[in-house]
């Protein structure tokens, strides 16, 4: 069980308040300073929020056999030291092919300042590739951060899903079936060495808002 402070923004976790506590203290000269990466940082407790370096054998897909990789793109906000990003993979796993998968940070996010990451609104990434059965896409993404993940099924419809990322957060997101009967699946789960100490079993960040797909 989490331990829980009351403050001005509800119920926060006690190992977080520390980080809010600094964030707070700052004195912001604008609010796009308080978008800034730093602040993001500070609330975050950077080193125990984030996704170590993501190999290939950490995505394997869950639900198909012997998964390949077609594409991967990596923000650059997530490709330096310490990143504060989740990874989002769209697999494959029904007879026809998907020729484009593309993420695109929604126009309107759950919070206007951290810890909706300040990289977060400029994500706009499609994947022009064939994405055939058992194989996938990946992004390696800014969190907090609320995207638009949008298919192409070659001679059927765009589909698209809700995602709601957050730090180390591995969201596994896959369709199945036919070109024209086909239905969307998930599965959502800690990047492996991301899940922090005393965190709960679903991902989650530090203000207990939770990774989700819809």
């Amino acid at each position: 069980m989490r331990n829980y402070l009351k403050t001005a923004l509800g119920n926060v976790p006690l190992f977080a308040t520390a980080s809010l506590a600094l964030a707070a203290s700052m004195t912001l000269s604008s609010p796009a300073v308080a978008q800034s990466a730093s602040t993001a940082e500070d609330v975050y407790e950077i080193g125990k929020w984030v996704i170590p370096t993501v190999g290939l054998t950490d995505l394997a897909i869950d639900a198909i056999s012997k998964p390949k990789q077609v594409k991967r793109y990596t923000h650059p906000a997530c490709a330096g030291a310490k990143p504060i990003c989740g990874v989002l993979v769209y697999a494959n796993a029904g007879g026809y092919t998907v020729t484009s998968v593309s993420v695109k940070a929604k126009s309107s996010q759950p919070f206007s300042t951290p810890p909706t990451h300040a990289a977060c609104a400029a994500v706009n990434r499609k994947l022009k590739a064939d994405v055939k059965l058992n194989t996938y896409d990946t992004f390696v993404l800014p969190a907090d951060c609320a995207y638009k993940l949008q298919i192409n099924i070659s001679g059927g419809p765009k589909k698209d899903r809700d995602v709601f990322l957050t730090p180390g957060c591995l969201v596994q997101a896959y369709t199945d079936g036919t070109t024209l009967q086909n239905e969307w699946h998930k599965k959502i789960k800690w990047m492996k060495g991301s899940k922090p100490e005393g965190g709960d079993d679903s991902p989650d960040d530090p203000l207990g808002n939770k990774c989700s797909v819809s």
